[in-house]
């Protein structure tokens, strides 16, 4: 570090000269600052309209999830402390068996109907009205004829592959749970499209009230299968709620879902659906190799453990700023092509609002990390890297997810599915490099993609939202 700040050694001569140069300094660096706040003010000036739109969509989005996340932990201590622990994992295996097959069923209808909604609502009246025939006919055909899949081989699934033949005629009862979540997906997904988040909560919030109280009631009457019932029947609650809000966003905007010829939207499919599809389903099956590689080292599954076991806090980072970011979506899909200086305010917003919430988090934990740590127990206080490393790469999670949401709103979702495959390509490779460091690799590996992942967000934004974002 080079010495500065001690003058006193100098002739008076050279103390004068370096007086006048430190004012110039302080001068220009005075210059710099004030450009660099008028900037600020500039690129975050969002008009009052925008500005409402955005808080009012974030504000709604905290109520739903809130209440979503705070009715599901209800519901699971009720069943749990109910049936008991090997019930309540089979519970947990049968919503996982469900929540896979659904990732595939919804073909990324959900976000299809999101992004053109919100982009064509006003412009292109007819065609959004076929595209939302087209992403509704879809969710239709593909939930009724994933559902008979799961249904025709869940005996063969909970037999050789669950390690319980109880589970197969549990999962044909939930497979009502894989109807109704695609059907939601794809009816909520045109919602956000029209920026109806109030009724997106409010649906939520009385399909909440109303479900947790039917799985309760379930749970009681019939055990397990009661309690899936129960959630079968909350998922139908929001379908028929969704489903009325959707018709009055429709109404109001003169706009109809439209079947005949829908299928003249075919390209949007290949075009966006589908990579977004991929790039959504990329993530669960990642995860997967990479536990795989870490309990195959010695001390394995003890490593998992104190990987999951931070890996908790790194979700609770994300949680709050990517749910402040579900306006967003919709607003820049909106913008793009037609204002580009809203646009590129919004998403400065976005991304300065998550990654400000992001780092506050992180710099929380990693200060108390030892001491969350070790509060799950002495064979966990060795895991203090492995927290921070998470919590490190949660902020770059969160800042780069604004980023992904603006490459959507371009409609490029094979730009979002190519840097998807860098960041399971770093991941995977850095992790078998890291392997026989157990869970400070993994987590080390996690750093390291999710940074390479920041960069290539970056190089795809410069290609396809500063180039095409100011046309149209």
């Amino acid at each position: 570090m080079l010495p500065f700040g001690h003058a006193h050694g100098f002739p008076a001569s050279q103390r004068r000269r370096g007086d006048r140069e430190e004012d110039q300094t302080g001068n220009s660096a005075a210059s710099i600052l004030d450009h660099l706040r008028s900037r600020a003010r500039a690129v975050f000036a969002i008009n009052s309209p925008l500005r409402v739109r955005l808080v009012r969509g974030a504000l709604w989005s905290v109520i739903d999830t809130g209440f979503t996340r705070g009715s599901a932990l209800i519901i699971s201590i009720v069943v749990a402390r109910t049936i008991g622990r090997e019930h309540f994992g089979q519970f947990g295996v049968v919503q996982g068996t469900v929540g896979l097959f659904g990732v595939f069923a919804g073909l990324g209808m959900g976000v299809t109907a999101t992004k053109y909604v919100a982009e064509l609502r006003t412009s292109e009246p007819l065609r959004t009205g076929r595209i939302l025939g087209l992403s509704m006919l879809l969710a239709v055909v593909s939930s009724c004829v994933i559902c008979a899949v799961l249904v025709a081989t869940a005996p063969w699934l909970a037999r050789t592959t669950l390690a319980s033949a109880e589970v197969g005629s549990l999962l044909r009862v939930g497979s009502g749970l894989l109807l109704f979540c695609v059907l939601n997906g794809a009816v909520c997904g045109a919602l956000y499209g029209f920026e109806a988040f109030k009724a997106v909560a409010i649906v939520d919030v009385v399909a909440g009230i109303v479900g947790c109280g039917v799985v309760i009631a379930g749970v009681l009457i019939d055990g397990v299968r009661g309690a899936i019932l129960g959630l079968v029947v909350g998922d139908a609650m929001q379908f028929l709620g969704y489903s009325f809000f959707l018709r009055r966003e429709l109404r109001n905007h003169g706009l109809s879902i439209i079947y005949k010829r829908c299928f003249t939207e075919w390209p949007v499919l290949a075009r966006f659906s589908l990579p977004a599809l991929l790039a959504g389903a990329m993530t669960g099956p990642v995860n997967w190799v990479c536990s795989a590689i870490v309990v195959n080292q010695h001390d394995g599954y003890a490593q998992m453990g104190l990987f999951n076991a931070a890996n908790q806090w790194r979700g609770a980072i994300m949680l709050l700023p990517l749910t402040l970011s579900t306006p967003f979506l919709p607003v820049l899909s909106s913008l793009f092509g037609k204002e580009r200086g809203k646009y590129s305010k919004v998403l400065l917003t976005g991304i300065a609002v998550n990654a400000s919430l992001a780092l506050i988090a992180a710099a929380g934990v990693i200060l108390f990390s030892h001491a969350i740590m070790a509060s799950y127990g002495k064979e966990f206080a060795s895991g203090t890297p492995v927290l921070i490393y998470l919590v490190l790469s949660a902020a770059i999670t969160s800042s780069v997810w604004s980023v992904g949401q603006a490459i959507t709103s371009s409609g490029r979702m094979w730009w979002g599915f190519g840097i998807n495959i860098v960041w399971a390509i770093a991941l995977i490779t850095s992790l078998w490099v890291f392997r026989y460091q157990g869970a400070y690799g993994y987590a080390l590996a996690s750093l390291f993609a999710y940074s390479i992942h920041l960069l290539t967000s970056i190089y795809a934004y410069s290609r396809v939202c500063l180039a095409k974002g100011g046309q149209g």
